[in-house]
């Protein structure tokens, strides 16, 4: 099935009908110019605890998040600030 899926879009756009199209997946619930001052701010405020700082985050930003999301965000922007 994915080999005529790929065969029918390269038929039909030829190499470009391969390309990965943008906007695919799911979109990030944090991102770094909507939400990173926030997130810094409360984790500055609650730095021993993590479970604090993501129920003040939620509350704050109206957004659910898991623990894991919280991780992988602050994460990202500690490499962004030591690069």
């Amino acid at each position: 099935m994915s080999v005529n899926n790929w065969t029918a879009k390269f038929n039909a756009k030829w190499i470009e009908g391969l390309r990965i199209q943008s906007g695919r997946g799911r979109k990030p619930i944090l991102s770094k110019e909507n939400d990173a001052d926030l997130v810094i701010e409360i984790v500055k405020k609650n730095r021993q605890r993590l479970s604090v700082a993501k129920a003040e985050i939620e509350k704050e930003s109206g957004k659910r998040l898991s623990n894991i999301t919280l991780q992988r965000f602050l994460k990202v922007l500690t490499q962004d600030t030591s690069a």
